[in-house]
């Protein structure tokens, strides 16, 4: 029983090991099938990258090109010379495949660098009939039947010349490039623009893209979108707004005049004054009135003033607040206030969310 454990053990680490090794190389410089080549492609792959090329096989791109070539020389300089040997002939046999793969990949290349000078051509071409009148874009379907028909003469007339005003390609003539390659080069671009207007415009694309309802469904989205970028600088405009407001509310709600007197610079001045009138014998003493007398009117004169006093104060609160107390209302009203104004503004966001939505609506017609 532990015999047969052992053996499942032993071929499950089996399993995961070779699980493992099929998904080292995976990477796209990888094109050899041989595991000792495979490492010597990592190699090869660091150096050349090293030299700052790309290994993409993107066919515009001139350092993809210089990294294939630097690849093939370093596979070719691999060969061993003496082939006598059995390891040595199947290891030149690895090599000579690995050659053959990075010579395809170079071979293609140099195909695309073809293509793309057709398409150089194609678009020359399309800007001159385009000048002379001819429409691409249209549903017209005699226009594009012109259109196309300007294109063909123009390919006809290009065979005339030798294909990129090179002479030496007389011997070898351009059939690749044809009305043929023209339509589908168009419909790619066709292609392109349905996959970008898809991208950026989802639910517009259920429209043709030539006719009115995409122009008028994309312009309504983009009006949204452009709605939609503006809230949060309306939304703080409000709330900054909202919040001054609630500032100068306090001040109102809680004025200066409420702040309780302070007596004690008056009563400073008034001690100043009593005793100058006394050394410059201008008090009542030297007019003749007595203390007596002064206290009683002075008693009359107060009871007086307060009468008017607490008259006039009747249900007021001048007078009644500390700065310390009226600074202490003042902030628990603002805080009142903002919290009252946050959900103002929570709902003024909202609004404007619901408005831009509203935007992406539009009356489609019948095409």
């Amino acid at each position: 029983m532990q015999k047969k454990i052992l053996h499942i053990f032993l071929l499950v680490i089996f399993c995961i090991t070779l699980s493992c090794k099929s998904k080292v190389f995976k990477e796209s410089y990888i094109v050899s099938k041989f595991e000792d080549i495979q490492i010597l492609e990592q190699q090869d792959h660091k150096f050349c990258t090293s030299l700052n090329l790309n290994s993409g096989k993107d066919y515009n791109n001139s350092k993809s090109n210089l990294y294939w070539r630097c690849r093939l020389a370093l596979s070719k300089s691999k060969f061993r010379a003496e082939n006598g040997t059995p390891e040595n002939t199947k290891f030149n046999f690895q090599i000579n495949d690995l050659v053959s793969k990075i010579a395809l990949n170079l071979s293609e290349m140099q195909e695309s660098v073809f293509i793309r000078e057709n398409k150089k051509i194609d678009g020359h071409q399309h800007q001159q009939c385009v000048r002379m009148g001819y429409e691409s874009d249209t549903l017209d379907q005699s226009k594009l039947d012109d259109y196309f028909l300007c294109r063909k003469r123009l390919i006809e007339d290009q065979e005339l010349d030798p294909p990129f005003g090179n002479i030496d390609y007389l011997k070898y003539p351009n059939h690749s490039y044809d009305i043929g390659f023209v339509v589908d080069n168009r419909l790619e671009k066709e292609a392109e623009k349905y996959k970008t207007a898809k991208e950026k415009y989802p639910t517009c694309t259920q429209y043709n893209l030539r006719k009115e309802n995409f122009k008028k469904c994309s312009a309504a989205q983009d009006k949204s979108r452009k709605c939609m970028s503006e809230i949060d600088r309306n939304k703080f405009k409000k709330e900054a707004e909202e919040k001054i407001i609630c500032q100068r509310k306090s001040y109102i709600q809680y004025p200066d005049l409420f702040l309780e007197e302070e007596d004690v610079n008056k009563k400073d001045i008034a001690e100043a004054k009593t005793n100058a009138d006394v050394y410059n014998q201008n008090n009542f003493a030297a007019l003749g009135i007595s203390g007596e007398d002064m206290e009683k009117f002075s008693a009359e004169k107060n009871k007086e003033e307060e009468k008017e006093k607490a008259k006039a104060n009747i249900n007021s609160k001048n007078g009644l607040y500390s700065k310390v107390d009226l600074t202490r209302l003042r902030q628990r009203y603002i805080l009142s206030c903002t919290k009252e104004a946050d959900v103002r503004i929570l709902q003024y966001a909202e609004d404007l969310k619901k408005s831009c939505e509203d935007m992406m609506k539009f009356e489609a017609i019948d095409e």
